[in-house]
């Protein structure tokens, strides 16, 4: 026993990478494929033989907890999604391929209404249980609504409080990708890694309004590491994805920083919620200026989480890792905290628990984005939902 310790403390040391062994990301749910929980059999037969359910084509991305429901998202890439929001139970014992519930119900997730939901890559849940929903994945499906963003109290049966659609000249109606969002009081910050139209979106919900800004550091980094997952060479190139907040401070109204990151490329960057909430620096694009360069990261990165003590857990999908970074020391102090070349295959999205449970979702999401990988049902497992005691609460928490 003291032999294995003593080992492992000596790798921990000699490793390069900053590897950190003692820390463990677990497996709680895992699927080889996605189905849901449907009112009937019947109705389950009839949407597969209409194509309106093509279980190789459904993946999950966002990730979130509360109380006793684990909400996942499954964006609409391609056909036969037919829910694009999700939960199962938190504490379920059906560990494997678990069906997940539509939220709040099916007939919300019926997308031939605009009001309805047509399809969600991630969402964010307030301490006052308002889950905040960008409804704005506009890609390789045929949806002609705009895209939107609601409000559903969770303490009231997901119930619709608020509504807010977004322009066109803000959120592409057609090409758009409003793939993450954090929450800073009545504000709302979400990346569009659109490939026609990046950028990074605010919206103030006191005003009823939003605006974009463009800059050349939420694009694609040009000649960015070549990398590929579980053997598949990812080619397509990402712009602004990874979004995080520093925390709240306690009895101060202080300045936050938004911090975020391309796909296509190692480079975080970050810039200030003043910034982002002064209209008139966006209106006259003096904004940029205020663009900081923080480091360069291990790897290339998609979700990412801040807590409520500064630290920014990171995917690393090229390594398939997680990587740490507490906010209050040098970047140079960032290390992988956990990888796993075996299951962890593209670590996507974070969720975390007010009782210190960080949750994150893998799900080889690269492959259902690219239209030339060709999607087969098997009984290998894709699809995973991992838990870390962090023991820490969400960035929105004192």
């Amino acid at each position: 026993m003291y032999l294995i310790f003593w080992t492992l403390l000596l790798l921990c040391i000699l490793n390069s990478q900053k590897v950190c062994c003692r820390e463990l990301f677990e497996v709680e749910f895992e699927w080889s494929h996605i189905n849901y929980s449907w009112p009937s059999n019947l109705e389950y037969l009839e949407a597969s033989a209409k194509g309106k359910y093509i279980p190789e084509n459904v993946v999950f991305t966002g990730i979130k907890v509360y109380r006793d429901k684990l909400f996942l998202t499954t964006p609409k890439y391609r056909p036969g999604v037919p829910a694009t929001l999700t939960y199962i139970p938190l504490r379920s014992n059906k560990k494997v391929n678990q069906p997940l519930i539509p939220y709040p119900d099916w007939e919300m997730n019926n997308d031939s209404y605009c009001g309805h939901l047509q399809s969600v890559q991630s969402m964010e849940i307030d301490p006052q249980g308002i889950m905040w929903v960008i409804d704005g994945v506009r890609i390789q499906y045929n949806t002609n609504c705009p895209c939107k963003l609601l409000l559903l109290d969770l303490n009231n049966s997901g119930k619709v409080i608020h509504e807010y659609v977004f322009p066109n000249e803000v959120c592409l109606g057609n090409g758009a990708f409003l793939n993450d969002i954090v929450l800073d009081g009545d504000h709302a910050y979400m990346t569009d890694n659109s490939y026609i139209d990046p950028g990074l979106i605010v919206y103030s919900k006191k005003a009823n309004q939003a605006w974009k800004l463009r800059d050349r550091s939420m694009f694609p980094e040009e000649n960015a590491p070549k990398f590929s997952v579980d053997g598949t060479p990812v080619t397509l190139k990402v712009a602004i994805d990874g979004i995080a907040l520093s925390p709240k401070t306690v009895g101060r109204s202080v300045d936050r920083t938004l911090y975020y990151s391309p796909v296509t490329g190692y480079d975080l960057f970050s810039i200030q919620t003043s910034v982002l909430k002064n209209f008139s620096l966006f209106q006259n694009a003096k904004f940029r200026d205020k663009i900081k360069l923080i480091g360069r990261k291990q790897g290339a990165t998609d979700g990412m989480m801040m807590d409520n003590v500064g630290n920014l857990f990171y995917t690393l999908v090229s390594h398939n890792a997680v990587g740490r970074w507490n906010i209050k020391t040098p970047f140079n102090n960032a290390t992988i905290l956990y990888q796993n070349n075996s299951s962890m295959i593209w670590p996507d999205t974070f969720g975390i628990t007010q009782n210190g449970y960080l949750y994150m979702t893998s799900n080889y999401v690269s492959n259902y984005l690219d239209p030339n990988v060709e999607l087969k049902l098997s009984s290998t497992i894709k699809f995973r939902v991992w838990k870390f005691h962090s023991g820490t609460m969400s960035y929105m928490y004192d």
